[in-house]
C-alpha cells in the first residue's frame, strides 16, 4: 500500500466515524422519523462554499470559528460535531431537494437540530424570553431592554456570527426550526416586541400559536405585547394605549397592540418613508379608513379608532 493510499484511508476512516456520529444523533433525536441516510458523496474541498456544500464536514470555512465559538460557550467537542454535521446536512438536503424541484417541507437534520441543542437555547439568567418582529433592528431594541431573544442566545449568537450559505431559503427553515426550540424553554414573563404587523410572519404564524402550547402547560407563562415605532432619526419609541411615544408599553393582547400601532401609523406617522407605515398600508388594502378627500388620515390629533382581528 503506498503512503497516498494509507492517506485515503485515514481520511475515509476520519469522516465515516463523524458522520456515524452524526446519524446516530439524527436517528436518535428525529422521533422515528424517516431519513434519507447516505454517505458523504466526497472529499472534494469547496471551491465555493457559500454557495454549495460538499459532504466533508470540514470544508466549510466557517468551522473553525464555528468551533471555537462554540467551546468557549461550554459546548462539548462530541456535541458541536453532531450539532454541525446537522447543520450541513440540513442545507445540503435543501438544496439537494431544491435542485429537484421537490417539495421542502419536512428537514429531519434541522429538526435533529433543534432537539440536540435545546440546552443551548435557554434564557440567560436575569433575563427574559422576548420574541420580535419588524427587522433585526428590534432584537437589537429587546436585548438592549433586558431580555433574551434567540439571536441572543448562547446558540444564536454563535449562528449570527457566521455566513452559513449566500442562499437564505436554505438557512430560513433551520431559524424556524430553532425558533420552535427556543419558544419551548419559555416558562415565566415573555415580551412580544413588534414593529410592523405580517399575519405570514414567523411571529405569528409559528411562534405565538407555540406560546398558547406552553401556556396551557404552564398558567406562569405571561405575554407582553409591545408595538414600537421608528422614526427618520432611527430612535425607536413604545407606543402607548393613548396613542404617545413612550420608552415603555405595553398591552395585554395582540389585537390592542396591532390596533394602537395600526392608529399611530396611519393617523401619527409623519414620516411618508416609513417603512413600516407603507407595509400596513398595504396589508389593510381596501380596509384603509378614508379621509373625505380619499387619502388615509395623517393627522397630528387623536388617533381615531381601528381594530384588524385576524
Amino acid at each position: 500500500m503506498t503512503p497516498d493510499d494509507e492517506d485515503d484511508d485515514r481520511q475515509a476512516s476520519e469522516m465515516t466515524s463523524r458522520w456515524s456520529a452524526v446519524m446516530s444523533a439524527v436517528r436518535g433525536l428525529a422521533d422515528g422519523q424517516a431519513l434519507p441516510g447516505r454517505p458523504p458523496a466526497a472529499f472534494t474541498p469547496c471551491s465555493d462554499p457559500l454557495s454549495r456544500f460538499y459532504s466533508k464536514m470540514t470544508a466549510h470555512p466557517e468551522w473553525p470559528t464555528f468551533s471555537r465559538l462554540m467551546r468557549e460557550s461550554g459546548v462539548p467537542p462530541l456535541k458541536i460535531n453532531q450539532a454541525w454535521g446537522l447543520l450541513m446536512s440540513g442545507i445540503e438536503y435543501l438544496d439537494e431537494l431544491k435542485k429537484a424541484n421537490d417539495s421542502w417541507g419536512f428537514n429531519p437534520y434541522y429538526e435533529a437540530l433543534g432537539r440536540l441543542v435545546s440546552e443551548e437555547l435557554e434564557i440567560t439568567p436575569g433575563t427574559t424570553m422576548a420574541l420580535w418582529a419588524g427587522g433585526l433592528g428590534v432584537s437589537d431594541y429587546a436585548e438592549a431592554k433586558g431580555h433574551t431573544t434567540l439571536e441572543s442566545s448562547r446558540l444564536g449568537k454563535v449562528i449570527m456570527a457566521l455566513k452559513l450559505h449566500s442562499s437564505w431559503p436554505l438557512l430560513g427553515p433551520m431559524w424556524n426550526v430553532l425558533s420552535r426550540a427556543f419558544v419551548a424553554r419559555a416558562s415565566s414573563d415573555v415580551h412580544i416586541y413588534m414593529r410592523s404587523y405580517d399575519p405570514n410572519s414567523v411571529l405569528i404564524r409559528a411562534e405565538v400559536p407555540g406560546l398558547r402550547e406552553v401556556q396551557a402547560l404552564n398558567e406562569n407563562v405571561r405575554l407582553h405585547w409591545h408595538a414600537l415605532y421608528t422614526d427618520k432619526d432611527g430612535k425607536t419609541s413604545e407606543i402607548t394605549p393613548k396613542g404617545d411615544l413612550s420608552k415603555d408599553a405595553e398591552f395585554a393582547n395582540r389585537d390592542l397592540c396591532v390596533a394602537a400601532m395600526f392608529n399611530y401609523l396611519i393617523y401619527r406617522n409623519e414620516d411618508p418613508d416609513n417603512i413600516s407605515a407603507q407595509l400596513m398600508k398595504e396589508l389593510l388594502g381596501d380596509k384603509l379608513p378614508e379621509s373625505t378627500t380619499g387619502e388615509a388620515k395623517t393627522s397630528t390629533s387623536s388617533p381615531k379608532k381601528y381594530s384588524l382581528k385576524k
